[in-house]
């Protein structure tokens, strides 16, 4: 996954950021997003502490699957690298 940082945000991500988050009988400001889902300022810090948490390899796919390909055990049909690739490019639709 590849993620942009040099691009411009939508106009309706840069109308959001640019207005003050509402709050409503004293809790925390929560930002609308279209989901039914509001994020506070606390449930954003749980999810970036728990994404800390979260290691970047997981080493308990990757072991078995190197060690399968280390011993010629492993094996993928062209259809499912076609698969794979097609998925990857089409946001997994």
């Amino acid at each position: 996954m590849r993620i942009d940082l040099t691009g411009s945000f939508p106009e309706a991500v840069q109308d959001s950021r640019s207005k003050p988050m509402s709050g409503g009988a004293g809790a925390e400001g929560t930002a609308p997003t279209g989901t039914g889902v509001e994020f506070t300022a606390s449930n954003v810090h749980e999810i970036a502490t728990q994404l800390a948490q979260t290691p970047d390899i997981r080493w308990d796919k990757v072991a078995p699957l190197k060690l399968a390909i280390q011993q010629g055990k492993y094996s993928v049909s062209n259809e499912q690298v076609a698969s794979a690739m097609i998925g990857e490019w089409s946001g997994g639709r």
